[in-house]
């Protein structure tokens, strides 16, 4: 392959890319205002400024489309997360992780929505898209970073990984969706993240002294875990980029 070969091709998969981003823009505007029932192909290419066919040459159909929305927006979320944590170092805590976490999920809508099973906004992708397959990977992670933080002395030792792991699923998810059955009482983005992170932290650390050794471990590990999270989301959203239909599972 020649350079000039190579740098026609780059400038090709930009382009691509560029154009893939705008279609999904457009996507997550007219999804958050009608809804995936109503959202329709041919309204998505109009919002973009493209023709009908050139949404084919990314996805096969809507819903595979629709899933690369949804990582787009995991990875967002998980990026925003990892940059927080990185502008002070040292400082990754448990309970800083998932106050980060709580915060940035309960500000993007359409996660929430997926969380909740909320069908008015994303239709049958509310249920097919959250099943035990899709959050295989992602659990395996989050034992292995609790497993990590026990070797460290951070987290209980009575507990396997595994039980703390299963307190703190139900927590977040909780937390994300405790909105809907206390309407009366709604808890702000940074409020519901304060007594999620508390809670979390509360049940999961272990009464060892907070040296600053166990800190810097705490927080080592931290970092890690949030580098393979974002990781993980970046290959599958890449994937429903390159390979049309290569992933449909968020």
């Amino acid at each position: 392959m020649t350079m000039g070969q190579s740098t026609s091709q780059r400038r090709t998969k930009e382009r691509r890319e560029e154009r893939a981003e705008r279609i999904l823009d457009a996507t997550k505007e007219l999804i958050l205002r009608w809804g995936y029932r109503k959202t329709t192909l041919d309204d998505i290419a109009r919002q973009a400024e493209v023709g009908k066919g050139t949404l084919f040459l990314h996805w096969p159909n809507r819903d595979t489309l629709f899933v690369s929305l949804l990582l787009r927006e995991r990875l967002g979320m998980l990026t925003d997360i990892r940059d927080t944590l990185a502008e002070a170092p040292g400082t990754a805590t448990v309970e800083r992780f998932f106050y980060r976490h709580i915060q940035a999920y309960r500000r993007r809508p359409l996660l929430t929505a997926l969380v909740r099973r909320d069908q008015s906004t994303l239709g049958r992708l509310a249920e097919q898209r959250q099943d035990g397959r899709n959050l295989a990977e992602r659990r395996v992670e989050l034992v292995a970073y609790f497993e990590e933080l026990g070797t460290a002395g951070v987290v209980r030792d009575d507990r396997p990984a595994n039980d703390l792991v299963h307190v703190v699923v139900a927590t977040i998810y909780g937390f994300i969706s405790i909105d809907q059955f206390l309407a009366e009482d709604s808890l702000t983005d940074d409020h519901a993240a304060e007594l999620c992170a508390d809670g979390i932290a509360r049940i999961t650390t272990s009464n060892a002294p907070r040296t600053a050794d166990l800190v810097a471990a705490e927080s080592e590990i931290t970092m890690r875990h949030a580098d393979r999270m974002l990781a993980i989301t970046q290959r599958k959203y890449q994937a429903s980029l390159d390979e049309p239909g290569g992933t449909d599972t968020v």
